[in-house]
């Protein structure tokens, strides 16, 4: 069988998609050498979009083409791979009589390469169109819909928490000194109900849930308090706990047994969740800022915005440096969250700058690996990336400044390209939380006073 020469093919991207288009054309005198046949003509598009939803999350991709007009093509195959050079696992298992296959079985986070070949009644088969890997494709997920607010009102919304079966979050209004909370088991999440904070002008930001018990922790900035949710009857405990001078951020150990909260006062208080008895205060040095936390084997990993560092403090109580600073880690500048690979073998700092960047840092050598920028070639908007969010091999990325999301690949560390910008929902998005199967990605945005929701 003679080989069919492919012209050069012509590539768009459609920004409404978020997807690469591929229109790959073979000249007229393209043929396979034959005593009797038709020889074949490729024409018009082979487009490739991923679906937007199926049953049970199967995440899939549609290929599509034009049907060949040689009179005895008996059929298509369609291939894939995770390489452009490598577009060789077939996904059917009979010959595609139609001219669209719905490929399964796919994951998020990773580009997917496609091409289809067409089969005549002797089994010859032409050569994969396109060959070059350019129609490609991420699973990724889309704007849905906005939580619904009522009567309620989203005034300067900063941080947002879910209860431990998905089915009830929270989301802090700096501006309403309060907490609201959503109802997510609904097919249209809605705020249910508000929760006020008590005090002096209190100002609530950063939540934590622990993950062993039916408590959420609310930083307030204001009054240097943390105070303490009981998510099953919905009321504050009597005595808020004091923390250091404006309070940043918290987050609870693994087992659930200690919160920690860093300030503005260069340090981290440490807490006993049972008894919301202060164990330690632990100094960071001056001018260390810290926001962004992470707990990874036994140590606590701070980042330092001013400081332009990640500390890293020991938690291993049978250690003779126990609750103290061991050592820190040089990073870029702006310095701001900081997340953990769900096997902590890295941790991710986000870098709230104009081209925005992340830092990816081996937890075994504590050594930074890698710095992943966030702005692409030819982007004008500043990224300034604030809060990140991990789920199986991807990293989710907000960024603030023009209101987009990131995607990265935790295996490989590396940026994925989704053909075009993937919009946040709404302004200056903040903080985020995943549905327990990472099916929605739940998005305050500080900007526009929102929730918004992006789906798979």
């Amino acid at each position: 069988m003679a080989a069919m020469t492919e012209s050069a093919p012509r590539v768009k991207v459609d920004p409404s998609m978020g997807t690469t288009f591929c229109f790959p054309s073979f000249p007229p005198g393209s043929s396979l050498v034959r005593t009797n046949s038709t020889p074949w003509t490729f024409s018009v598009p082979m487009t490739c979009r991923d679906s937007m939803r199926v049953s049970n999350f199967t995440p899939s991709v549609l290929v599509s083409w034009t049907a060949s007009v040689s009179p005895d093509v008996s059929g298509y195959n369609v291939y894939y791979g995770t390489r452009s050079d490598q577009i060789n696992l077939k996904a059917d298992t009979e010959l595609v009589t139609g001219t669209s296959f719905d490929v399964t079985g796919l994951e998020r986070g990773i580009a997917y390469y496609f091409g289809v070949a067409a089969v005549d009644n002797d089994g010859l088969a032409s050569p994969l169109s396109p060959s070059d890997g350019s129609l490609k494709t991420v699973i990724h997920p889309k704007w849905e819909k906005s939580v619904l607010v009522g009567g309620y009102e989203f005034n300067f919304p900063f941080g947002i928490a879910l209860t431990s079966d998905g089915n009830k979050g929270y989301v802090s209004s700096m501006a309403n000194a309060c907490l609201l909370k959503i109802d997510f088991s609904e097919p249209d999440p809605y705020v249910s109900g508000q929760i006020n904070l008590t005090g002096i002008s209190p100002v609530p930001t950063a939540l934590a849930m622990n993950p062993a018990s039916p408590e959420l922790y609310v930083v307030d900035q204001s009054q240097n308090k943390l105070f303490v949710l009981n998510t099953s009857t919905d009321a504050f405990g009597s005595t808020p706990i004091a923390v250091g001078t404006w309070p940043q951020k918290v987050i609870v150990s693994q087992d659930g047994s200690r919160v920690y909260v860093c300030s503005e006062a260069d340090s981290v208080t440490v807490i006993n969740a049972a008894t919301k008895e202060v164990l330690a205060t632990i100094p960071l040095g001056a001018d260390a800022d810290p926001y962004g936390m992470a707990i990874v084997n036994n140590r606590l990993y701070v980042a330092g915005p001013s400081a332009n560092k990640v500390y890293m403090i020991d938690l291993d109580t049978g250690s003779g440096n126990y609750h103290k600073v061991i050592g820190s880690i040089p990073v870029g500048t702006g310095a701001y969250d900081v997340a953990a690979r769900s096997d902590g073998a890295y941790i991710y700092v986000s870098h709230s700058t104009a081209d925005g960047a992340v830092s990816v840092i081996d937890t075994t050598s504590n050594t930074v690996v890698t710095t992943i920028t966030i702005k692409n070639d030819g982007e004008t908007g500043n990224k300034n990336p604030k809060g990140m969010a991990v789920e199986g091999n991807v990293l989710y990325v907000l960024n603030w400044g023009d209101s987009t999301v990131t995607m990265i690949n935790t295996q490989s560390n590396t940026k994925l390209d989704l053909g075009s910008q993937l919009l946040s929902g709404g302004n200056g998005p903040e903080n985020l939380a995943l549905s327990l199967d990472g099916n929605e990605l739940y998005i305050v945005h500080s900007s526009a006073g929102s929730v918004e929701i992006l789906s798979y």
